[in-house]
């Protein structure tokens, strides 16, 4: 695989990054992002990675981050490559900033309608272009720049965090958290990344009540709160979708939510 140009790779990778090659490289085998692969997805085994994007040149430059801590990346330059028809053997999904944002969320909605469960992870160039993907399926963002090791850190957590309790269960809901899918009283409701990830954390609590800012945390995963509303958005689109039983989620005044039986 040639080696990206200096102003590609400055797109991804800190400014103080871009003027020394040396210093762009990502760890080697062996490293710590290595390491997270491995803990990952175990040692005896081959990392594989899609990479979608349209701008052959970042393609390359994102692979060239991904490449050097343990992952075999394939590159796609349009959603009907070859190589998108079957994405099953992929362990993971990267998603690039190049392309129109309605294509990109188009084919991430593809991906998820066609049956793929494992991680999608989009690189964006901003915070509105994540949000439209995480709620077109994607897992999880990085916007640019970033450090390599960021997309193995948050390709890691959101594996793990899915594989941990696949399934979750409180009164009539039960919860497929890796399909995304809430089955109540005989239907089945598909959740967006952040409706699921709420509803987890109210499922998780047990009946208790959850603090405002302990659910805000689990949906921005420490990035800047840019609407002080998100979570009231976000479990209002929930209980839409609840229907009938939009009242399994309770208001606590002065405490947070919760969930009734």
């Amino acid at each position: 695989m040639r080696s990206p140009d200096k102003d590609t790779l400055s797109r991804f990778v800190p400014a103080t990054w871009a003027t020394d090659r040396a210093r762009i490289a990502v760890p080697r085998a062996g490293t710590a992002s290595s390491r997270l692969v491995q803990l990952l997805y175990g040692s005896a085994r081959v990392v594989r990675i899609l990479l979608i994007d349209c701008d052959g040149n970042e393609a390359v430059a994102l692979a060239g981050l991904l490449e050097p801590s343990g992952f075999r990346v394939t590159v796609a330059t349009s959603p009907d490559d070859e190589a998108v028809e079957d994405v099953s053997h992929f362990d993971g999904i990267a998603l690039g900033a190049q392309g129109p944002l309605e294509e990109r969320t188009n084919s991430c909605r593809h991906l998820r309608e066609g049956g793929y469960l494992k991680v999608i992870l989009a690189v964006c160039s901003g915070v509105q272009e994540g949000e439209a993907l995480l709620d077109a399926g994607a897992d999880d963002f990085v916007t640019r720049p970033f450090e390599a090791l960021e997309l193995v850190a948050r390709m890691r957590s959101r594996a793990l965090r899915a594989a941990a309790l696949p399934r979750l269960q409180w009164g009539l809901m039960d919860l497929d958290r890796v399909h995304r899918v809430l089955r109540l009283r005989g239907r089945s409701v598909a959740l967006t990344a952040r409706e699921c990830e709420l509803l987890v954390g109210l499922m998780e609590a047990r009946g208790h009540a959850v603090l405002r800012a302990d659910l805000r945390e689990r949906v921005l995963h420490g990035r800047e709160d840019r609407g002080s509303n998100i979570v009231e958005v976000h479990l209002s689109r929930l209980r839409e979708k609840l229907g009938e039983d939009a009242g399994l989620i309770e208001t606590v005044r002065r405490a947070g939510y919760r969930l009734r039986r």
